[in-house]
């Protein structure tokens, strides 16, 4: 079985913005060189708006899941 993230490899990509993500999945895209961030945007406009303005909250091992407490 193909890992998850194996489907980004021969994507030239620098973040994945998204609503929320575990730590273990941001861990992974640490190590691979991606950023993670959280948005709460409802169309792709306003999203790529923010990460060019530089506000999107970065999800990190420490802040992933926050709204899960799980960890």
């Amino acid at each position: 079985m193909c890992h998850p993230l194996k489907v980004l490899e021969d994507l030239s990509l620098d973040a994945v913005i998204c609503v929320g993500m575990g730590a273990r999945a941001v861990q992974r895209l640490n190590e691979d060189g991606l950023k993670a961030y959280r948005t709460t945007a409802e169309t792709a406009e306003e999203i790529v708006r923010r990460y060019r303005e530089g506000i999107l909250e970065e999800i990190t091992v420490e802040n992933a899941c926050v709204d899960h407490h799980c960890h």
